[in-house]
């Protein structure tokens, strides 16, 4: 309280400069030093407002980063993202996502091609979608299962659900 009525009087009596009347470039340098102000003062523990209360208690209770939670509350909640894994440890990988994170999945039927030879194994690759909150513990949950397992995560653009699970991934930005 003390610092607000300090920077209040500060402002109201101390002559400043004008350093330029170019709008634009104060409006782009006062951004980057408030932007880079915030980020100190929260790297440093301290908070500026109830969104950084609200970003720093969901970070520890979700265990994701503070800069995840603040882009989860400006975004909304309806933030999905499409996981697809390939991993010699699918069966088990399916089971975590259903039983453990409670989410459906679908199975293709793929083939694993590598190496010089251009070797080719059967296998079923798995693909979800989650939210951006339950990021962080599906990576927890795929690197125990499987720390070499390919993992691809698109941005969901529209998500449908009608019996079957339907997604249009935002790999193609026309696509509607």
């Amino acid at each position: 309280m003390a610092a607000i009525v300090g920077l209040a009087l500060v402002l109201a009596l101390v002559e400043f400069p004008n350093v330029t009347n170019d709008n634009l470039l104060v409006a782009v340098f006062g951004g980057f030093f408030l932007g880079a102000g915030i980020g100190f003062a929260i790297r440093g523990g301290a908070v500026i407002d109830g969104t950084e209360v609200l970003a720093i208690f969901l970070s520890k209770k979700f265990g994701t980063t503070i800069g995840d939670i603040i882009i989860f509350i400006v975004e909304g909640i309806e933030e999905y993202i499409g996981v697809t894994v390939i991993s010699v440890r699918s069966e088990e990988i399916q089971q975590m996502l259903i039983n453990a994170m409670g989410r459906g999945v679908t199975v293709y039927q793929g083939k694993k091609g590598h190496g010089r030879t251009g070797e080719k194994n059967d296998m079923d690759i798995v693909f979800t979608v989650i939210t951006r909150l339950e990021l962080s513990r599906l990576n927890e949950e795929l690197e125990r299962i499987d720390p070499d397992a390919f993992v691809v995560m698109n941005s969901i653009k529209r998500y449908q659900r009608r019996g079957l699970l339907t997604a249009f991934i935002t790999l193609n930005p026309g696509f509607h």
